[in-house]
């Protein structure tokens, strides 16, 4: 936005909507962004840390059986 005005001041705000849609339709990054979007997913918020959990959730999950399976071969060989 600052980019937009030439000077930053009160007036410049009351056309804030405006100017970021103009900016916005004239933007030459639009298709990197689009591009980094599909490769990390859903940008929204939060869903980077639901998408980290549900991982860690899920190596836990590995594990447990894992080691479930370990103590199954311990008590069969005792």
């Amino acid at each position: 936005m600052c980019a937009a005005c030439a000077v930053t001041d009160q007036n410049c705000f009351s056309h804030t909507d405006g100017l970021i849609t103009t900016t916005l339709d004239a933007d030459p990054h639009r298709d990197d962004r689009a591009r980094v979007r599909k490769y990390f997913g859903d940008t929204a918020k939060g869903s980077s840390t639901q998408a980290f959990w549900s991982a860690i959730a899920s190596e836990i999950a590995v594990w447990e059986s894992a080691f479930g399976h370990i103590q199954q071969v311990r008590q069969v060989q005792s």
